[in-house]
């Protein structure tokens, strides 16, 4: 639990981005240092809500998109161009972000964080490769600062492999980078990335619900099954082989939409061989709701991934917004589902 978060402050630091070789849109930048023996962790994040009005047509389109959709040959912005390039954490140029600064200790355990507005000025803008070579002995200033973010993000690593946890977007069975391209081995820097995103949502999300705010999130930091409640451990042990995010761009907008008070929406994963992954829901008092338990088999095609989250949608918003058949679409090989509580009668339109 995070108690002892500081309050948001302004100063004006520094740290280098690490993306693909093509990326423009860099969103985030990290700093790393020592405090006696522990790490001291910053992931600065583009504040792009000082150009960007609440609730205004900018808001509403991105809050539409969800995110920047990187495709296999094109990639889809939440943002126009224009903005996210006055946005860019490029080099040397001042930008405001919000800085989830995070400490830990030896093993990788989260000892505290501290949330603040900041001005940014970064010290490089690295590529996947650069890094890799980096870390591998090629000569540069912030070659120290490199090999300990390497050292604690491997330690990161470790406790969420313990936990099967596994890293990549897929398109297929492939990955792919935020460029869009397919990648036959996940470098070291990739890697790096991933785990201090991770880090981020988890830190982030222990501080809105300890500051009990309403707040959508990722989590990722339960240690074994065991150690959830017995209506969840069945659920997930149900609910296998979902391939990607229940979490979905539809369920987003649908808290917007629907609810007069946003509830705090918890999505929990545990990547395994098979695959296994939950959506809850948790309203203010605290009281966890989820849905069914649903016997799913491994997704073939994308249609069977769509009437999956449609189920899903459709028990948690009890919201019926189209009159078709509860049912899963005819295909070579459906995907069976179990019911341990009636089905909802309808399906929600995935719009």
């Amino acid at each position: 639990m995070v108690s002892n978060a500081r309050p948001f402050m302004m100063a004006r630091v520094t740290s280098f981005t690490i993306d693909g070789a093509s990326s423009t849109d860099l969103d985030d930048a990290v700093w790393v240092e020592t405090e006696g023996n522990n790490t001291r962790l910053q992931v600065h994040i583009a504040d792009v809500a000082r150009k960007v009005k609440q609730d205004g047509f900018l808001d509403r389109q991105a809050l539409k998109r969800g995110e920047t959709a990187y495709l296999s040959t094109t990639r889809k912005p939440m943002f126009p161009p224009s903005l996210e390039a006055s946005m860019s954490l490029l080099p040397f140029v001042e930008r405001p972000v919000l800085t989830v600064g995070i400490l830990v200790d030896l093993q990788g355990e989260l000892l505290d964080m501290s949330p603040r507005e900041q001005v940014l000025v970064s010290q490089e803008q690295f590529s996947y490769d650069a890094v890799e070579g980096i870390l591998r002995g090629a000569p540069h200033h912030l070659q120290p600062e490199l090999q300990l973010l390497e050292q604690v993000t491997r330690q990161l690593a470790q406790q969420w492999q313990q936990q099967g946890a596994i890293y990549g977007r897929t398109v297929g069975t492939n990955y792919i980078d935020e460029d869009g391209r397919v990648v036959a081995q996940i470098l070291r820097s990739q890697q790096i990335n991933a785990e201090l995103m991770i880090l981020t949502n988890r830190v982030v999300s222990e501080f809105m619900h300890d500051h009990q705010h309403c707040w959508l999130y990722r989590s990722h930091d339960y240690r074994d099954l065991n150690e959830l409640p017995v209506d969840r451990q069945q659920f997930m042990q149900a609910l296998k082989a979902i391939a990607g995010n229940p979490m979905s761009l539809q369920v987003m907008n649908l808290i917007r939409t629907h609810w007069h008070s946003t509830p705090t929406v918890e999505f929990k994963e545990q990547s395994t061989p098979a695959g296994w992954a939950v959506l809850c829901v948790v309203n203010q008092e605290g009281k966890e709701r989820c849905p069914p338990a649903w016997s799913i088999a491994p997704r073939k095609v994308l249609a069977q991934q769509d009437s999956a989250y449609r189920w899903l949608e459709a028990w948690v918003w009890k919201k019926l917004v189209s009159s078709t058949a509860a049912q899963l679409p005819e295909t070579a090989a459906p995907l069976p589902v179990e019911l341990v509580r009636p089905a909802p009668e309808t399906l929600l339109a995935a719009n």
